[in-house]
């Protein structure tokens, strides 16, 4: 028997690379070792902070912009989303002026995300999912590091990876970036808010001991709270929330790692 082949959507092709370029992402460090070889510790210092400054340029310019053209745009949203920004830069290690790239990065994610987004969601429900999705993803990118021997994962830049993520997608709902008339608004049901809330602390749960078992394999118990979630998601209305689907799966895939380093025996680093 034959089945119809699912017709591809823009908001597949949009997710697809939203996941590519995490384990893209992953991989520039060996360009970043390049680099070092070629440049003084100064101007690897600066260029970081450099791309990311541009980029928070290039956004606020695109603001000032699209002012003129539109009357309701969201003038303290695009600016809270440019302080998270600013804020993301400001976290990491000084030792490590590297990891400021990732607030550049996670302000391109975003905005990929919010595109794939936008043709099912509108107005705050796209925010909160762009935003709640790209930071999941950056949770993805630092448990890839751990899992490789010449990276390391790190709570301070799943910090980072979020605040860029959550602040570039306020910025891009602030520019009115994505609007499309015909995709309607559906707030979240009172169940799906508790469910999210719970995949969130599930998701901390797991992360935060990791710090602890660097050089180790990871043990499976961290993940529990995260499965747990799996109780509430079978109660959810149907059909779902277009932005929980994707959450749910950005989340609970993170279960993986764990379960990956025990059966076959991966140091975590």
């Amino acid at each position: 028997m034959v089945f119809p082949r699912r017709p591809r959507t823009p908001a597949m092709y949009g997710y697809l690379l939203s996941i590519v370029l995490v384990p893209l992402y992953v991989s520039m460090f060996p360009v970043w070792k390049l680099l070092s070889v070629h440049l003084s510790d100064a101007m690897l210092t600066l260029l970081p902070i450099g791309v990311s400054v541009i980029g928070l340029a290039g956004a606020l310019c695109w603001y000032q912009t699209r002012r003129l053209k539109i009357k309701d745009m969201g003038n303290s949203t695009v600016i809270t989303g440019l302080v998270l920004c600013v804020c993301a830069l400001l976290l990491p290690d000084p030792h490590y002026p590297a990891k400021r790239i990732h607030v550049a990065e996670y302000m391109l994610l975003s905005l990929v995300v919010n595109w794939a987004m936008s043709h099912h969601l509108q107005g705050r429900s796209l925010l909160f999912s762009g935003a709640y999705f790209a930071s999941l993803l950056g949770v993805h990118d630092e448990m890839l590091q751990g899992m490789v021997d010449s990276r390391t994962f790190g709570l301070r830049d799943i910090g980072v990876n979020a605040l860029a993520a959550a602040g570039g997608a306020l910025i891009w709902y602030g520019l009115r970036l994505f609007q499309r008339p015909g995709v309607p608004h559906l707030p979240l049901s009172g169940i799906t808010r508790w469910y999210l809330l719970w995949l969130g602390i599930g998701v901390a749960a797991l992360i935060w001991p990791l710090f602890f078992y660097k050089s180790l394999t990871l043990p499976l118990w961290p993940v529990m709270p995260l499965l747990a979630a799996l109780v509430l998601y079978f109660l959810l209305p149907r059909p779902h929330h277009h932005g929980v689907g994707a959450i749910s799966w950005a989340a609970l895939t993170l279960a993986l790692y764990p379960l990956f380093s025990t059966m076959a025996r991966i140091v975590f680093y």
